[in-house]
């Protein structure tokens, strides 16, 4: 196995059993927001130190980079790390249990690897560049099926009005093609249902480039592909609207 997929799988189960502990305690207080809100931080700021304390250990020359302080870019030569701590925050504090921890690598500017890990379920998604994708250690392949039921997730940012409105007309498109949809709250986790075969397809936005590209990494190396899913020069920023899952399913899909 790649060595930095040794150290990402070892700093990422850390993170995950640090995690783990506080999704089935009484830890957070009712009706106390504010109170909820800095011990939540708290919880993500520990798994990001945790993750990034290990894997130092081994790359103290390497750059950092987190979800929460993402204004980076990729100019560097320089191999960069990047960490979710966990996506899918909404999920976590609502007992809701469907979210991951992300560990991805940028060698040459280029995404080289991606780990996603389900501390729930203890499911470990590993993908390398040109060496495919795995679960748990065996080989994923994207679910190729041909046939009239499409199961797709969609992650809808809630917080940009003019991408909701987007999405109800993509939303109304896809029900008129008899699509299954999912929203699940955690689209790092989606992709990685896609290129194990358990989601057909999943619609997100690329907003943020590393999420994008970590989970894209994953489809691609299970046989997928991803596209733009609107041809649509009516409906602003069409073009960062992408569909990533297999082949057939995505031909049927796309507007």
């Amino acid at each position: 196995m790649n060595p930095m997929i040794n150290i990402a799988t070892s700093a990422i189960r850390k993170a995950g059993n640090f995690i783990i502990k506080y999704y089935d305690s009484n830890f957070f207080f009712e009706k106390q927001i504010d109170k909820n809100n800095f011990f939540f931080n708290e919880i993500i700021k520990k798994s990001e130190n945790i993750i990034i304390n290990e894997i130092y250990k081994y790359y103290p020359n390497h750059i950092y980079i987190t979800n929460r302080n993402i204004n980076y870019n990729l100019k560097t030569s320089k191999v960069c790390w990047f960490i979710n701590s966990l996506d899918g925050y909404l999920n976590f504090n609502n007992k809701f249990p469907h979210f991951c921890i992300l560990i991805s690598n940028f060698v040459n500017k280029k995404i080289f690897m991606s780990v996603i890990y389900d501390p729930l379920r203890n499911e470990l998604f590993t993908s390398v560049k040109g060496e495919g994708s795995k679960l748990n250690g065996y080989r994923m392949r994207c679910n190729n099926k041909i046939n009239n039921d499409i199961t797709l997730s969609v992650h809808i940012p809630i917080k940009n009005n003019l991408i909701k409105e987007k999405y109800v007309k993509i939303i109304n498109k896809l029900l008129k093609k008899n699509v299954s949809i999912r929203i699940t709250g955690s689209y790092i986790l989606d992709f990685a249902y896609v290129a194990s075969g358990r989601l057909d397809c999943s619609i997100i936005e690329k907003e943020n480039i590393f999420n994008f590209l970590s989970g894209e990494l994953q489809v691609i190396e299970s046989g997928g592909l991803t596209n733009k899913i609107l041809n649509d020069h009516n409906i602003k920023n069409s073009s960062n609207t992408m569909i990533t899952g297999n082949n057939n399913s995505i031909k049927r899909i796309i507007f």
